[in-house]
């Protein structure tokens, strides 16, 4: 999250409690986050749930083709790129298919791996 690309104001926005109309939508899916209750009160974290984060500034990428996908932006003008999450499958106890689950870092929440 530390490492998220932001627009400018958008972290004075959210102090001001202004954020887009379609950002209520989104925080539904916060329970996708496995790992909120660690990561929920970075500043940034309500920007994940940003229209503006979503679509073309997020990608899913498989895990072994990842740093080299990250690399190759980079070489292409894109210096902000960074892994800011993982996903995971998830079965849970009673489901008929299974659940993503997304783990969010940040400075104080590092990934095992």
């Amino acid at each position: 999250l530390d490492k998220l690309p932001i627009l400018d104001g958008a972290e004075e926005c959210l102090k001001l409690g202004i954020t887009s109309s379609l950002q209520p939508a989104n925080v539904r899916l916060s329970r996708a986050v496995a790992n909120q209750d660690e990561v929920s009160g970075n500043p940034r974290y309500p920007l994940i749930y940003d229209p503006q984060t979503a679509g073309g500034l997020l990608a899913a990428v498989d895990k072994d083709k990842a740093e080299a996908c990250i690399q190759a932006l980079r070489e292409a003008g894109y210096s902000t790129t960074c892994r800011i999450g993982e996903t995971f499958s998830n079965l849970p106890a009673v489901a008929t298919a299974p659940e993503q689950l997304v783990y969010v870092q940040d400075a104080e929440h590092q990934f095992a791996s």
